[in-house]
């Protein structure tokens, strides 16, 4: 089963089209995001339990390109030179600066009751120089399955982002917006 998603930006221009495609052991994402002085191609990969595994963003030329790959426990490697990365140990999703959808990874991941926070650490990828770094965020559950408070713990950043059904981010309100 595919889905598709499309996201505007809400600041400058910029549009995300990304296809969602649900297999009996894993989810792939392959996206599209172009922005004013970006254009990116990335394809995400996780396991049965929302754990990612791969993660594959370039520019249309090729020149940045980064392609992670994850054991799903926390432990990352560079695919080209197959070099652990210990810096990122304890992370299990990545987010991407671009896209709202990887804020759907740790969502759907774990189990959530209305007013519970968790503080994850996440491989978190700058564009346009596609630099890798943990980082801290915390998710707090407002409505389990529509609403979720998430808060960047190394910036001042904070905002209630609304979910549909999938765990699939609507309206993440000064970034992104989905198209109906």
């Amino acid at each position: 089963m595919s889905k598709v998603f499309r996201w505007e930006a809400q600041q400058g221009r910029g549009i995300e089209h990304l296809a969602l495609t649900f297999r009996e052991s894993q989810v792939m994402a392959n996206s599209v995001v172009i922005g004013d002085d970006y254009a990116f191609i990335y394809t995400l990969s996780v396991d049965a339990q929302w754990q990612t595994r791969l993660l594959d963003i370039a520019s249309p030329s090729g020149t940045p390109s980064l392609r992670l790959w994850s054991d799903g426990n926390g432990h990352w490697r560079d695919v080209e030179s197959d070099v652990p990365l210990p810096a990122l140990d304890g992370c299990i999703d990545a987010d991407i600066a671009i896209t709202p959808f990887t804020n759907t990874l740790p969502i759907r991941r774990l189990d959530w009751q209305a007013g519970q926070s968790r503080t994850l650490r996440m491989a978190y990828v700058s564009v346009p120089s596609l630099e890798v770094r943990a980082v801290e965020q915390r998710y707090t559950c407002i409505e389990p399955n529509k609403w979720f408070l998430y808060e960047s713990l190394d910036t001042p950043f904070k905002a209630q982002i609304e979910l549909d059904n999938d765990g699939v981010v609507i309206d993440y309100p000064g970034l992104f917006t989905r198209i109906p």
